[in-house]
């Protein structure tokens, strides 16, 4: 891993949420883009993704405007680090053995008759 990687401390649901919308290619991801797309206020995403970057697991870069945007303010684009990348597929996917075990536990009392 890079020596500029380090991992988080702290993953909150937020997080993952940012973290599988940059794992997705089909669009160039900026902060707005990453709010709307989830959902959430700017205000939550924006130091998420400055976190990320401080961690080394996002790298950003500012686009001045041009013909490709409409607005007139420079964006500035985050793409997962090769670092980043592996980790929040890592994350997730743990994320989500974590979920699998609660739901097949909630399964099970349901039909041990808790949960009535």
């Amino acid at each position: 891993m890079s020596e500029n990687f380090a991992p988080l401390r702290r993953i909150t649901v937020p997080t993952l949420a940012v973290l599988a919308v940059l794992l997705r290619e089909d669009h160039r991801w900026f902060g707005l883009r990453i709010a709307e797309e989830l959902g959430m206020r700017t205000a939550s995403v924006y130091p998420i993704l400055a976190r990320l970057e401080k961690a080394g697991w996002v790298t950003a870069t500012w686009e001045v405007p041009s013909a490709t945007h409409d607005s007139g303010a420079p964006r500035k684009y985050y793409a997962l680090t090769e670092p980043g990348r592996e980790s929040a597929k890592a994350v997730l996917a743990a994320r989500e053995e974590v979920m699998a075990r609660h739901q097949r536990s909630a399964s099970l009392l349901s039909r041990a008759g808790y949960g009535h």
